[in-house]
């Protein structure tokens, strides 16, 4: 294929959703070795808010909480990310993902973990990205730490609600065990490269 002077190629995108502890962060890394690792990047909004709270909580303690800090004791720290994130969104529609993005400007081929809102659904769908939605029980959830697999938070629920209606999105089911994972997502690297050829 070729392209004018000057002229990028379209950017290729997979943006990936679910339900917490659903196994997103999973699935992006497996795709990142089932496609060519060289070439795609990966990017995540939960990575911006864990930075963000580790920020506003080192001004407001007077002591430095790190973001690895935070990502030890993810669960502890829910509600505070959840609200950092609905402040972030109250400024800027899909701010997340579009930071995100950035983060990763040189890439051409970015895997981005995680659609949310109903913003960041839309955003993705107007960028032309491919949307993944990774499926879980709630029996598989509570197995791997999910408190409450039952009481989701509404706002975190409007991306997967949104996904799971649309019919173009590739869902993923990570209910089994790893290995039955690794099938699922060998299944759609196949069928992707052969989308975007």
């Amino acid at each position: 294929m070729f392209f004018k002077k000057g002229k990028k190629p379209p950017r290729q995108i997979i943006a990936i959703g679910g339900k917490k502890f659903s196994g997103k962060s999973e699935v992006s890394n497996m795709l990142m070795m089932g496609l060519i690792p060289e070439t795609w990047a990966q990017t995540s909004t939960s990575e911006i808010l864990v930075k963000r709270l580790a920020m506003k909580m080192t001004n407001a303690l007077d002591k430095v909480i790190t973001p690895d800090d935070i990502k030890a004791e993810k669960e502890k720290y829910r509600d505070a990310l959840i609200k950092v994130g609905k402040a972030i969104e109250l400024k800027e529609k899909a701010a997340l993902v579009k930071s995100a993005l950035c983060l990763v400007d040189d890439y051409q081929r970015v895997i981005l973990d995680s659609i949310r809102r109903e913003s960041e659904y839309n955003y993705m769908k107007e960028i032309g990205a491919q949307l993944i939605l990774v499926e879980a029980t709630p029996e598989a959830r509570a197995k791997r730490g999910c408190k409450n697999p039952e009481s989701d938070d509404p706002t975190e629920c409007e991306g997967y609600n949104l996904l799971r209606a649309d019919k173009d999105t590739w869902v993923i089911d990570n209910s089994k065990d790893l290995e039955h994972l690794k099938k699922e997502v060998v299944r759609f690297v196949e069928a992707y490269r052969r989308m975007v050829r």
